[in-house]
């Protein structure tokens, strides 16, 4: 399924070339880009496993993403961009929970790994026209973000550890567990950001973006559309 997923990301990056080349085609440009993302989830995370079956309050965590960039310019101010990417986010959860009649705390988080592919369209200032406005230095532009993406998961891990006093007695143990198979394999949802570029041919630029997914990731068995993943990411790229 994972390779299904890859075939059809590298489909459509080539798809997005060919629709743009003809009219812009000096302006396709390629770049690396990385970050931290700032992730939690907006539904309570369900954890089963024997006769245990406890609901966490979700808060936020961090995690990262890596990727590259391939930019299409379609008009002065306008580009798209497909931006294929392996991230980490996930959720943390200090909280209490009952098991067999006791009280325990559970100090733990998921980790998600997830191969995203967000398709951007980008508003961006125009610099100025340097045959009649020379200067001797780089330039600095500004651009808006606004895209879809799909995604999906590749593994996902429960980890912490939980602490309580059954029948008097003190318990703290570490655990941790693959909940792959009890989570939604697919994700998809929205990305809006921001940031600025600067350079003339090779640029370097940051940028601040907001995702949330519109599919609760919590029920394998059921694809619910339900915000769920959110995300804040910064991130630094280098295109060439």
């Amino acid at each position: 399924m994972l390779n299904t997923f890859l075939k059809y990301l590298i489909i459509l990056s080539f798809f997005l070339g060919i629709i743009t080349y003809p009219t812009f085609a000096q302006e396709t440009g390629i770049g690396l880009k990385a970050g931290a993302n700032f992730s939690t989830q907006l539904n309570d995370f369900q954890f089963t496993t024997g006769d245990l079956q406890i609901n966490l309050d979700p808060s936020f965590t961090l995690g990262y993403h890596l990727g590259l960039i391939y930019r299409q310019r379609i008009s002065r101010n306008f580009r798209i961009q497909a931006e294929p990417t392996f991230l980490r986010i996930g959720a943390r959860y200090d909280d209490s929970f009952t098991f067999r009649g006791f009280d325990f705390q559970t100090d733990s988080e998921t980790r998600l790994s997830y191969v995203q592919l967000p398709v951007m369209l980008e508003w961006t200032t125009t610099p100025p026209d340097l045959e009649k406005v020379p200067i001797p230095w780089e330039i600095t532009t500004y651009h808006a973000s606004i895209g879809l993406y799909s995604s999906y998961l590749v593994d996902a891990m429960f980890s912490g550890s939980n602490s309580g006093s059954p029948v008097g007695v003190e318990f703290d143990e570490e655990f941790s567990n693959d909940v792959t198979n009890q989570l939604n394999y697919f994700d998809a949802g929205f990305i809006i950001g921001g940031g600025l570029e600067y350079g003339h041919k090779d640029k370097m630029g940051i940028e601040a973006r907001v995702m949330l997914g519109m599919f609760n990731s919590g029920n394998l068995r059921v694809n619910e559309i339900k915000p769920d993943n959110l995300s804040i990411s910064i991130a630094v790229y280098y295109m060439l």
